[in-house]
C-alpha cells in the first residue's frame, strides 16, 4: 500500500483525537469522572500543539491521495469532525453526534472499518466481492465488541443510553462476547475458504483468546488502564502479530 496513506492516518488520527479532546475540555467535568476531567485539562496546552503540528501533514497527504471514489473517506471524515460538535437541538438543549443513543459506537466502529479496511481495497484495486464484504463485517464486529468495556467502564457517568445501561453489566459483557465470536467466526471462515491460509490463524487465535479474558472480566471498578492500555491494544497486538509472522 501507498506510505502516502499511512502517513495520512497516522497525522489524521493524531490531528482529530486533539481536535475531539479540545472541544470537549470544555464539558468534560460534567462528563466523566473528575479524575480525567482534570487530566484533559492539564494537557490542554499540548493538545492544541498536537493539533496545530498535525494539521497541515494531514491535509497535504490527504490532497495526495488518489482514489476511485471519495465517498468513503469524506465520510470517515465529515464523522470524525462532527462526533463532538453540536448538530441538533433538542428540549433538552443541544447534542453532539456521539450524544444520540447506540450512535456512538456504532460511529466508532465504521470509521474504523472504513480507514483500515474500505479504503485500503481501493487503494489496492481490490473488488468488492464475497470475502470483501466478510472483512468489512468482520472488522466493524472487531470494533463494535471491544468498545462495548468502555461503556461499561463509563456506565455511571454517561448521560446518554448505552448498551450497558440498557442491558446491565452481565447483559453488556454477553453481547461483546457474542460480537467478539462473530468477529472470530468470520476471520477464521475469511482465511479457510476458498483458499486456507493456516498462517492467519495463529494472527488470530491468540488476539481472540486476549480480548475475551479481557471483555470477560470488565466492570466499572476496574482501574482505567485495564480499558485505555490493554483492551485498546488488541488492534496494536494484532497489527504486531501480522508484521512479525506474516509480512
Amino acid at each position: 500500500m501507498d506510505d502516502t496513506y499511512l502517513l495520512l492516518v497516522f497525522f489524521g488520527t493524531i490531528t482529530m483525537y486533539n481536535f475531539q479532546r479540545l472541544i470537549r475540555m470544555h464539558v468534560m467535568v460534567q462528563e466523566v469522572y473528575h479524575l480525567r476531567a482534570r487530566w484533559y485539562k492539564k494537557m490542554y496546552k499540548w493538545n492544541w500543539i498536537g493539533f496545530l503540528i498535525c494539521l497541515l501533514p494531514t491535509v497535504y497527504f490527504g490532497l495526495q491521495i488518489r482514489l476511485d471514489n471519495y465517498i468513503p473517506l469524506v465520510m470517515a471524515a465529515i464523522i470524525s469532525l462532527l462526533y463532538p460538535l453540536p448538530v441538533y437541538k433538542s428540549k433538552k438543549g443541544w447534542m453532539r453526534l456521539r450524544d444520540f443513543p447506540f450512535f456512538k459506537i456504532i460511529l466508532v466502529s465504521l470509521v474504523w472499518a472504513i480507514v483500515t479496511l474500505w479504503i485500503p481495497r481501493q487503494l489496492l484495486h481490490l473488488v468488492w466481492d464475497l470475502n470483501g464484504v466478510v472483512q468489512f463485517v468482520e472488522r466493524f464486529l472487531f470494533i463494535f465488541a471491544i468498545t462495548i468495556p468502555f461503556d461499561i467502564r463509563d456506565m455511571k457517568y454517561d448521560k446518554q443510553l448505552t448498551i450497558p445501561k440498557i442491558l446491565g453489566l452481565k447483559g453488556a459483557r454477553l453481547l461483546s462476547i457474542a460480537l467478539w465470536c462473530s468477529f472470530m467466526v468470520l476471520f477464521l471462515w475469511n482465511h479457510t475458504f476458498p483458499v486456507q491460509d493456516k498462517q492467519y490463524y495463529f494472527l488470530g487465535i491468540p488476539v481472540f483468546i486476549a480480548g475475551y479474558y479481557l471483555i470477560r472480566n470488565s466492570n466499572p471498578q476496574r482501574d482505567p488502564l485495564y480499558f485505555s492500555f490493554w483492551i485498546e491494544s488488541l488492534p496494536i497486538i494484532q497489527c504486531t502479530l501480522y508484521l512479525l509472522f506474516l509480512s
